[in-house]
């Protein structure tokens, strides 16, 4: 989804990261409009640093996970404190 110059970029502003950064994605693969697009870039995010750990949890599957972070809608991006 990101051009070279974009991943260049969000690269270069992550060097600055001091800790981890730990997205946690809500999702589920039908009738979630934006839900694939939004994991796929939350992906490609956090393959540009190795300071960024992506979670992907499915909104129907894992109730735990949701209840834990609030969840109500999807897709949804939250941070793990660590």
């Amino acid at each position: 989804m990101l051009e070279e110059k974009e991943k260049g970029l969000v690269a270069e502003l992550f060097k600055n990261l001091k800790e981890p950064v730990r997205p946690i994605n809500f999702t589920q693969e039908l009738e979630c409009q934006f839900c694939r697009e939004t994991r796929q870039l939350l992906k490609e995010v956090s393959e540009l640093s190795d300071k960024v750990f992506l979670e992907v949890y499915n909104f129907q599957l894992d109730k735990e996970k949701v209840s834990q972070y609030g969840v109500d809608k999807i897709p949804a991006t939250v941070n793990r404190r660590r």
